[in-house]
């Protein structure tokens, strides 16, 4: 699994509502920088836990490339909302 690095100066324990996160380029479908389309649910799953446990009362801006195929970045998009996660997204090259 790679690790997610959060690139701004708030911790996510001092997050609030009118905190916005910026997060780009997830490829959940690579690992080390290979094609693992088979890591990608697992990795989908801990990002979506890991929002909702630290970042839940914000406004995320998910920007583009997270999945190879839009059928899939269409799913996160519909798993995304279902949690209730707050935010938009702009699709990437990949998408």
């Amino acid at each position: 699994m790679s690790e997610l690095v959060l690139s701004n100066h708030l911790a996510s324990s001092e997050a609030t509502g009118s905190d916005v996160v910026f997060i780009s380029d997830l490829h959940f479908d690579f690992t080390e920088r290979k094609h693992k389309p088979e890591a990608a649910e697992q990795m989908k799953d801990e990002f979506i836990t890991f929002i909702k446990e630290r970042y839940a009362n914000c406004l995320l801006c998910l920007a583009g490339d997270f999945f190879n195929s839009y059928q899939k970045t269409l799913a996160f998009v519909c798993e995304m909302e279902q949690s209730k996660i707050n935010g938009f997204f702009v699709l990437g090259n990949h998408d």
